[in-house]
């Protein structure tokens, strides 16, 4: 395009009061701007490529016809773009720099995308909505931000990006199919939802954040996907819902649930569920028709349901069957780290499970717990294995009578083969939590004579709980304190604690008995009021709970931790710089061309683990040196070293496509009188990079 001022845009500075009366009576969200492709370049900023040019918060819509066929690849190369929403109604590439919106249409019948980055509003909600039924709209580029975002229209929606989404809200899949094909390891950061009716396909793992939970109400796909996540082929934060997990031949894990996570849908193929690192998973579904094994690795899971032809392996953690469950055959092979328990904890409900054969390794544990003469911990099944495990017996809820018998493992077939770590038939056993209650064990007992049997022998006389006092909080900071206390009889010690008296955090339980006790808190927030009490139980099993107190963390003092600092994205004149906190914190980049930087970033105030911040306006080939700076929600600032990176170098013509000389005085001059109509809402008479538009 020519430079020199033209007749158009001499008219459109003199009718500019009328245009101000104009946009001043504009409804505000009212305004829509739809692609023509009219203009030289296929840049946003080149007003004749819209009917009317983008305003903040207006609607952009992409049409069908042969404007798309003859300008495919419309470019956003206008900065902190915001708006309402994007319609497209064909197969359009849009690319560009990142902007912020709230809605995304796609109408079209066959394959759209997005290919630029694309951020919520604040905490608004993002819709993204493909409305033909076996049409895609690809998201390629990174999608940020705290808002949630919700998945709709009968048509497919895939994540195909390049880079680790970090969008944080939840991510509804309320209609239709999602697809999840990133070549990047993120492509759901926050917890996931796939609604009854909706789908989620697993293309290539990983996709999911390792601490996401996915809620399945409908279907969850990973029987075509390739790739793996670790020791599963997809591994996630924890499993809830009540749909259909459809594995193939592939593995889910869970690793990371805050609180347990309780999923009673069903599964189906080959493949397998894989729980490790810590948390705790329940199944409860009464339709797991699936084969695959069932692994515990570290954690628990706790099961409630039907899950017959799934083995179960355990080499660390804590296996939990209770409700009458069933399950294939469990094999515990972990040594000291692994258990068998029928002591359900999370809810009232029987401490009976059944299993096709148990077998117990050397080392391993199986614990018994009673609650009263008739509802104590025992397992159903047909071939029971004993080589060597660690029999433990809980008697601090109830100790049984003399000669009382209970069935720990109803062995209803063969004889059992082996036996407990120094039990050998008829030999004393002593309750783990009360030394004076002990039973005698059978390997023969039982009414078919092939059951575990454990009978009564001495019931513990000491009655009496310890007498706890002078509980005392101390040596507190930003982030812990310590708590004593002083009991009567030697006993051990635990602390219960949160932010309300339903507290919801418990202390590691230091087993030695002890008349002096002192427990460290850690991982506190700093300027909080904590509600706590103090537990102590002696060797007969009585335990004493002290009433309630409180005390008040001081200030955090203490700056975030920053770590993993990259530079991406990088353009002629843009790139992104991305880093991790190890706690919730802002985003900022200070960066120059030496060490006193000169420039800074809007400080984005989202509190947030992982950042992102794009850098604009580089030049050309240039050497840029930069720091980041997060602060957290106490206002402790951490600042990085210094780190450099080169703007990327340009080949062949400037790719914004503008042509204004500025070499000369009258060049100066004239962008001089551009920028100024610029500043007043008019077009560029030529094809020049505009700012957003106020």
């Amino acid at each position: 395009m020519s430079c020199t001022t033209s007749l158009a845009s001499a008219t459109r500075l003199a009718l500019f009061p009328f245009t101000l009366l104009m946009l001043a009576a504009i409804p505000a969200n009212a305004a829509v701007s739809t692609w023509t492709a009219a203009g030289g370049t296929s840049n946003f900023s080149d007003d004749l490529n819209w009917d009317a040019p983008p305003t903040p918060d207006c609607d952009l819509v992409f049409p069908a016809g042969t404007a798309w066929a003859t300008k495919p690849t419309p470019v956003n190369d206008i900065i902190g773009m915001e708006v309402n929403a994007i319609n497209i109604y064909e197969a359009y590439n849009v690319t560009g720099n990142a902007l912020k919106c709230k809605i995304i249409n796609d109408n079209s019948a066959s394959t759209a995308t997005v290919a630029l980055a694309v951020g919520t509003v604040g905490a608004a909600a993002l819709t993204v909505t493909v409305t033909t039924g076996g049409a895609t709209l690809n998201l390629s580029g990174r999608l940020s931000g705290a808002g949630p975002v919700t998945y709709g229209g009968p048509g497919i929606k895939r994540l195909n990006g390049t880079v680790n989404n970090t969008l944080t809200g939840i991510s509804t899949v309320a209609l239709g199919v999602l697809q999840l094909d990133s070549t990047a390891a993120v492509a759901i950061a926050g917890p996931l939802v796939v609604n009854s009716g909706a789908s989620a396909t697993l293309i290539s793992a990983p996709e999911i954040a390792d601490t996401a939970t996915v809620t399945v109400d409908g279907t969850f796909t990973l029987s075509g996907a390739t790739g793996n996540d670790g020791s599963a082929t997809e591994n996630i934060g924890g499993l809830l819902g009540t749909g259909v997990v459809a594995l193939g031949a592939n593995t889910l894990g869970c690793s990371a649930q805050v609180s347990p996570t309780n999923f009673s849908g069903g599964f189906s193929g080959t493949g397998g569920l894989r729980q490790s690192t810590s948390g705790t998973q329940v199944l409860s579904g009464t339709s797991f028709p699936y084969t695959g094994t069932t692994t515990l690795t570290g954690g628990s899971v706790h099961i409630w349901g039907t899950l017959t032809d799934s083995p179960v392996t355990v080499t660390g953690g804590t296996l939990v069957l209770a409700n009458d469950a069933t399950v294939g055959a469990i094999v515990l092979s972990g040594g000291a780290a692994s258990t068998l328990s029928c002591d359900e904890t999370i809810s009232a409900m029987t401490m009976h499970g059944t299993t096709t054969s148990l077998t117990i390794g050397s080392g391993s544990t199986f614990q018994v717990v009673s609650r009263s003469p008739t509802l104590y911990s025992y397992v159903s099944t047909a071939a029971a294995n004993i080589n060597g495990a660690t029999l433990v017996v809980d008697t601090s809820n109830f100790s049984p009578t003399v000669a009382s018998v209970m069935v720990i493992i109803d062995n209803t077939g063969g004889p059992v083969s082996g036996t407990f770590a120094g039990l050998a038939e008829g030999a004393t056993v002593v309750s783990s939590t009360n030394t004076g209650t002990t039973f005698v064990i059978s390997y023969v007992g039982g009414t078919g004579g092939n059951d575990v049997t454990l009978t009564g022998a001495t019931v513990a006389t000491d009655t009496t709980a310890p007498a706890i006092a002078a509980v005392v909080a101390g040596s507190i900071t930003g982030s812990s304190a310590a708590v004593t206390w002083t009991t009567d009889e030697a006993s051990d010690s635990q602390v219960e604690y949160g932010t309300t008296t339903a507290y919801g955090s418990l202390s590691a339980l230091a087993a030695t008995r002890v008349l002096v006790h002192d427990v460290a808190l850690t991982g506190l927030t700093g300027s909080t009021l904590y509600h706590y009490r103090v537990m102590s139980r002696d060797a007969a099993g009585n335990r004493a709970i002290s009433a309630d107190g409180t005390f008040t963390t001081s200030a955090d003092t203490s700056g975030p931790v920053i770590s993993a600092i990259a530079v991406g994205s990088i353009t002629t004149t843009t790139a992104v710089v991305t880093w991790s906190t190890d706690e919730a914190s802002d985003s900022q980049v200070a960066y120059g061309l030496t060490t006193s930087y000169g420039s800074l970033t809007t400080l984005d105030t989202s509190n947030v683990l992982s950042h992102s911040v794009p850098l604009s306006g580089l030049t050309v080939g240039t050497a840029y040196h930069y720091r980041v700076m997060s602060r957290d929600v106490s206002g402790n600032l951490t600042t990085s070293a210094d780190g450099t990176f080169t703007a990327r170098a340009a080949g062949g013509d400037h790719e914004s496509g503008n042509n204004c000389g500025t070499g000369s005085l009258f060049g100066a001059i004239a962008l001089a009188f551009l920028l100024s109509l610029r500043i007043f809402g008019t077009p560029f008479p030529c094809g020049g990079m505009s700012a957003r538009r106020d």
